[in-house]
C-alpha cells in the first residue's frame, strides 16, 4: 500500500513539475487597448508593446524578422525582434484576417453584410476583389494549394473557397467559430466563443473531442474562446475577456490531449482583452 501510495504521489508530482516547466515566447493581439505585445518567459529583456490607433487581429509570422499583424484599416508590417513598425497599408475598412500567400502577394479578408476579400500583389497595389456570401469573418487560413479557410454565420459554418470566391464545400460548426484549422486526420479545428471550446469537428460536423470548455473546467475562468493554435499535441486558445469579463480570468491557456490544463498566462497589466495570439517558441 505505502508503496502504491508513493508511485501515485512521485506521478503527480512529476505532472505538477512539468506543467510548470512549460513556457512560452509569443505575440498576443489586445484589441481593448489596440496593441500588440511580445512577451518572452525566457528572457523578458525581449518583450515589447506595439501600439495602434486602430483594432489588431490577425497575426503570420513571416521571418524571423517580420511579423505581418492585421489591421481594421489593413496591415502593417512589424520588426518581430523590437516591434518597430516597417510598414502600414491603410485605405480599408472592417478588415478581420491577412494573409502572406506563397508567391508574396497578400490577402485581406473583410467582413460585413457579405465576406469581400482584396488579393493585393507584391507591391501591396490591389489586383482584384472578390465576395462570398456569409458574415461574422474572423481568421483565414490559406492551404498550400491556395483554398481559403474560414468560419461564416448565420448558421455557423467553416467554409472553403478559392482565390476567385468560389464555395468549394462548407462544414457546419457547433457554435460561432473564429477560425478553421485543418488537421492531417480530415478534420478540423474551430473555437466555440461563449462556451470556452476548441473543438475537433468531422467533415459532417460532429465534434468528436473537445479542448477546455467551461462545463469541463468550471474553476479554471473560461471565459470566451477566440484564437488557438496547436503547440506539438497540445491546443493553445485565447480566453477573451470581453463581455464584462474584464479582469475574470488567464488570457491565454494550454491543454494536453487529456483536456488538461497545463498552462496559461495571466497578466492584466500588460493587457486587457487577448483575441488572437501566436506562439514563437
Amino acid at each position: 500500500m505505502k508503496q502504491l501510495l508513493l508511485i501515485l504521489f512521485t506521478s503527480l508530482l512529476v505532472s505538477s513539475q512539468a506543467a510548470e516547466a512549460i513556457k512560452h515566447s509569443f505575440i498576443a493581439v489586445d484589441n481593448k487597448r489596440k496593441q500588440v505585445l511580445k512577451v518572452d518567459q525566457f528572457d523578458s529583456k525581449k518583450n515589447w508593446q506595439t501600439k495602434f490607433d486602430i483594432k489588431p487581429r490577425a497575426l503570420q509570422k513571416l521571418s524571423n524578422e517580420n511579423l505581418l499583424v492585421g489591421l481594421e484599416n489593413g496591415f502593417a508590417l512589424l520588426d518581430l525582434q523590437t516591434g518597430e513598425v516597417k510598414k502600414r497599408v491603410t485605405g480599408y475598412s472592417g478588415i478581420q484576417s491577412v494573409c502572406r500567400l506563397k508567391d508574396g502577394r497578400t490577402l485581406l479578408g473583410q467582413d460585413g453584410d457579405i465576406l469581400k476579400f482584396y488579393l493585393l500583389d507584391k507591391d501591396f497595389k490591389l489586383e482584384r476583389s472578390f465576395s462570398v456570401p456569409g458574415k461574422y469573418l474572423r481568421l483565414t487560413d490559406v492551404t498550400a494549394d491556395n483554398q481559403l479557410l474560414f468560419t461564416s454565420g448565420e448558421p455557423w459554418t467553416g467554409v472553403c473557397a478559392d482565390l476567385y470566391g468560389k464555395i468549394k464545400w462548407t462544414v457546419p460548426l457547433p457554435e460561432k467559430g473564429y477560425r478553421l484549422y485543418p488537421l492531417k486526420n480530415g478534420n478540423f479545428l474551430t473555437s466555440t466563443g461563449e462556451t470556452a471550446a476548441v473543438c475537433e469537428v468531422a467533415k459532417d460536423g460532429k465534434v468528436v473531442r473537445v479542448f477546455g470548455g467551461e462545463d469541463i473546467h468550471p474553476k479554471s475562468q473560461l471565459q470566451w474562446f477566440s484564437g488557438f493554435q496547436t503547440v506539438s499535441d497540445h491546443v493553445v486558445a485565447a480566453n477573451w475577456l470581453g463581455h464584462g469579463k474584464k479582469g475574470k480570468g488567464p488570457h491565454l491557456v494550454e491543454f494536453n490531449q487529456k483536456n488538461e490544463l497545463v498552462w496559461s498566462w495571466t497578466d492584466h497589466k500588460a493587457a486587457i482583452q487577448i483575441t488572437n495570439f501566436l506562439i514563437l517558441k
